[in-house]
């Protein structure tokens, strides 16, 4: 994109917990350079770890690694950030029964100006974006 200002872009092979607790913290640095509130920050920090968990959790069966990407933009021409996390696991119905679970899209929802998740056979795509004030730097 023209208009793009910065980007971070992370490829991960077989996420854990402790692959995305890195992902976090680099992205935390990336961050700094972005003209939101630390708090703004804190959410999207916030969202993309739980975005990231849920794929590690729930995006692949058994053994088969949790591989994904995440892609964050800020940009000028609509003053905004977007991360992208895409893997290339099944979507899967978390069960009736868990209870206290099953709030991670309800927490994405409530971080993020918008959140928009495309499931699709070969893996899904979370988009997560914030407003920033303009102009983007």
């Amino acid at each position: 994109m023209g208009d793009t200002v910065a980007d971070f872009v992370v490829a991960v092979a077989a996420g854990d917990a402790q692959t995305i607790g890195a992902i976090r913290r680099s992205l935390a640095k990336w961050l700094a350079d972005a003209p939101i509130s630390e708090d703004r920050a804190c959410d999207v920090l916030l969202a993309c770890y739980e975005a990231m968990a849920n794929v590690v959790e729930h995006a692949y069966a058994g053994d088969e690694p949790a591989s994904f990407e995440l892609r964050a933009s800020r940009h000028r021409a609509n003053c905004v950030l977007v991360v992208t996390i895409t893997d290339h696991g099944s979507w899967r119905i978390p069960p009736t029964d868990s209870a206290g679970r099953g709030r991670g899209l309800l927490l994405l929802s409530a971080l993020c100006d918008k959140a928009d998740i495309h499931a699709e056979r070969e893996g899904t795509t979370i988009e997560l974006a914030w407003d920033l004030p303009n102009p983007v730097r």
